[in-house]
């Protein structure tokens, strides 16, 4: 069966809330970057490049040029991008962008009609329709996390407190698709109570919880000097380790998993950096794969074809060689399968 487009995967009262001139393509925008693409776009105007396009402008909005500008500035200054919305320490949500969408308005205000069109012709009114939808569907989403993840949210150094939560399960509360959710949060930026600012991502940790939880504790256990050297590393085995975490804290690990989360930070003295940037670069790579939802059923914590069918289409996308054990392992709690356990083509590239 096909994979369903963002609309077709709808539920009813979803595609009733969602005005059909939202653009997927300004889904992944924060407010910050669309004035900047509205800059853009001014300065293409005033350059004369739609000088020579017949019929609407607003039907500039559904071009392909539109989706493709959108898309470079989604990639653009990621790192920089201010915080839409700002948590109070009551845990009341509020966003901080209103002069932002002030001055979205008075860009748009100097675009000039020609002669009498309908609303779904006018750019600027579809682009202020897409923005406002945006922000208060985020809103949504904030209050959701904030009500699922109050206690971290309050004490953001603690990721003990972080709680379960994958984008299928704020996508059914929400009543939006996991894929809306994604891109709507994919770039957004929140102030916790402590004016720490946070990705939005990070209040649904997914299937990666159990690392996330993982490497914290272990970051824990360096304080012991019996445990950890400043400069030597660990100074017992991922055994005694696994067996420290769960006396202290309750937290149960296989000893091979607690040897991948120690490559996974850096600390394990035993392999080369060139393996340790593999082994993250194999994670992230898997754990971009475990997003689709054509793959991976995220309720089940299954994927929805043969490993090897997974490994396979890796290699022919990524050109990254993965042992289908690796893939297998990594949809199980607990069962991450450690570097030194794989063959020795779990780290190559093809050619």
């Amino acid at each position: 069966m096909p994979e369903l487009g963002l609309r077709q995967g709808m539920k009813l009262e979803q595609l009733l809330y969602m005005p059909s001139v939202v653009s997927i393509a300004t889904m992944e925008l924060t407010q910050q970057q669309i004035i900047e693409l509205v800059g853009e776009i001014l300065s293409d105007i005033e350059d004369g490049k739609f000088d020579d396009k017949k019929g609407g402008k607003g039907n500039y909005f559904d071009t392909q040029a539109f989706r493709d500008k959108s898309k470079t500035k989604a990639a653009q200054n990621i790192d920089n991008l201010d915080p839409e919305f700002a948590i109070g320490n009551d845990l009341s949500v509020q966003p901080i962008t209103s002069e932002t969408r002030a001055k979205i308005v008075e860009a748009l205000e100097s675009l000039e009609r020609m002669g009498p069109v309908s609303f779904s012709q006018i750019f600027s009114q579809r682009l202020l329709k897409t923005l406002d939808w945006t922000t208060d569907a985020r809103h949504r989403i904030l209050q959701h996390l904030v009500g699922v993840q109050s206690e971290y949210i309050l004490t953001p150094d603690n990721k003990i407190l972080l709680n379960p939560q994958t984008q299928d399960d704020v996508a059914e509360v929400v009543e939006l698709t996991a894929s809306s959710v994604s891109r709507l949060v994919k770039f957004l930026k929140v102030s916790f109570p402590d004016d720490s600012v946070h990705p939005v991502s990070s209040l649904i940790p997914g299937h990666q919880i159990d690392r996330i939880k993982g490497e914290y504790l272990l970051g824990l256990l360096k304080d012991d000097a019996d445990l950890y050297h400043p400069e030597r590393g660990w100074k017992k085995s991922s055994k005694v380790l696994a067996r420290e975490i769960s006396s202290r804290f309750g937290f149960e690990f296989a000893p091979r998993t607690v040897r991948k989360y120690i490559a996974n930070l850096g600390e394990q003295k035993d392999y080369g950096n060139k393996a340790k940037e593999n082994i993250a670069r194999i994670d992230a790579i898997i754990a971009e794969y475990m997003e689709r939802p054509d793959l991976f059923d995220s309720k089940l914590g299954a994927w929805k074809l043969p490993a090897k069918n997974i490994r396979r289409l890796i290699r022919e996308e990524r050109g990254m060689v993965i042992p289908k054990q690796w893939i297998e392992a990594l949809t199980f709690e607990n069962c991450n399968q450690s570097q030194e356990n794989l063959p020795k083509r779990a780290f190559s590239e093809r050619r």
